[in-house]
Formats: structure tokens, sequence, C-alpha cells
């Protein structure tokens, strides 16, 4: 079996045998791929929740002894360690901290009492989150990244059928979603949106933004570009059955 996997095994780590184990309640514990490196849960919570996920190397794995002898050859990954640890949850279910990285990094995670993400934070990032307190639809309204000592806040603001209308990156916050871009300048983000009677999007205006919706439409374009030209270039196809 060794021999098998040792000659297959250098192609990919789905070309050899692919093991798999489990809690006595049914949760997977542990994957192993054919180079004998594995994902593994180390351990559930009392309900039955993952303390953390460990990644090992196949020179620690026991499954395939002979692959972590020669395992310089296997374009095996370079280090192992912990996905994440001390994992915590909240009371409803909902994931709160955990130590990722080996101990590189701890995240921690904020809710509201509508069980909605109102912070995260992780070594130098931070993301603050706002939903407001009047009734939007539970819409993200405001949100404030910061990384070192850069600060992002960018604003939301959407329209009576909930959809949005209006995006700003700037620390001042528009009044409505009728608010216009020419009201912001300088490094000042700014994209408004509007939809016709059948509810296709359009952009009203734009500032200092990328027009993603000229891009995707560019983008479909040279997809059916590609498309009849693919057909055109096929031998017994004419424009006439292109046509239909």
């Amino acid at each position: 079996m060794d021999d098998l996997v040792v000659e297959t095994e250098r192609v990919s780590e789905w070309s050899g045998l692919t093991m798999y184990s489990y809690f006595d309640g049914g949760s997977l514990k542990r994957k192993t791929d054919a180079r004998g490196v594995y994902v593994e849960i180390p351990s559930l919570d009392a309900l039955k929740r993952p303390s953390g996920k460990n990644y090992v190397l196949g020179v620690n794995a026991p499954v395939f002894p002979k692959l972590a002898a020669s395992a310089t050859d296997r374009n095996l990954p370079k280090s192992a360690g912990a996905y994440a640890g001390s994992v915590g949850y909240t009371a409803g279910g909902a994931l709160s901290s955990l130590v990722g990285g080996g101990g590189a990094f701890t995240e921690a995670r904020g809710y509201n009492v509508r069980g909605q993400m109102t912070s995260v934070s992780a070594g130098g990032f931070s993301l603050g989150l706002d939903y407001g307190t009047s009734a939007n639809n539970r819409n993200l309204l405001m949100q404030t990244i910061t990384v070192g000592s850069s600060v992002y806040t960018q604003h939301y603001r959407y329209d009576a059928a909930n959809r949005l209308g209006l995006f700003v990156e700037s620390p001042t916050a528009p009044g409505s979603v009728s608010t216009p871009c020419s009201g912001y300048s300088g490094s000042a983000k700014c994209q408004k949106y509007g939809f016709d009677a059948f509810g296709n999007l359009w952009q009203a205006e734009k500032l200092n933004a990328v027009d993603m919706l000229a891009l995707g439409m560019a983008l479909i374009a040279g997809r059916i570009t590609g498309w009849l030209v693919w057909f055109m270039l096929m031998p017994g196809i004419s424009s006439s059955m292109l046509e239909g």
C-alpha cells in the first residue's frame, strides 16, 4: 500500500488514498490526504462545536510513514500549526473569539442584541459595523475599517424598496439616499444608483470610484463576443444557423 501511494502521490494530494476519522457523535475529526498531511479538529465542546482547527504536516502524520521519510520532494507545506485555537462562542452559538496562526493573532467578534455582527478585530486590523437604531430592514448603514493608522469610513443608504441607492467613503455621512455625489470632494468616494421601471440597476453618479456597472457590462460583452467567435470558428456552422 505504501509503495503504491508513494508512486501516485507525486502528482497531487488527490492521487492517492484520502482517509477520514470521526468523533463518537459523527462529526468529522480528521481528514488525511495521500501525503500524510491532515487537517484536524482537536476537540468539541459540550455543544459539539469545534474548539479549534489544526494543520499537520506529513512528517507528523502516523498514516503513511514512508511518505514522511521522503517528504522533501512531495511539495508539502513548509510549516504546520493551528489554523485556530481557543475558540469561543456567544450564547447564541456565533463565533466570538479565536487564536489564529498558532498564536500569531487573536480575533474577537462582537454582536448586537439582534445577533448582527458589530465588530471584528485581529492584529492590526479592525472592522466596525453599524446598522442604526431605526427601522432599516437590518441593512448595514456604516462600516469603519481600521488598518494600522489608516481609517476608512463607508456609508450605505437605501431606497424605499430596500435597494442600495448610495455608497460613500468619507468621514462625513450622507443625509439620505438622495444626497448627490457632487456634495463630496477630495479623496472621498461616492457611487449613486438608480433603477428603471423593471428594476434594472444603473449608475447615476460616481466620484473617485470604479464604474463597476460599466466594467461588468464590458466583461459580459467580452464573453458574448468570445462565444460568437467560438461558434463561428466551428466547422459546419454558418451565421444563418446562429440566427435561429
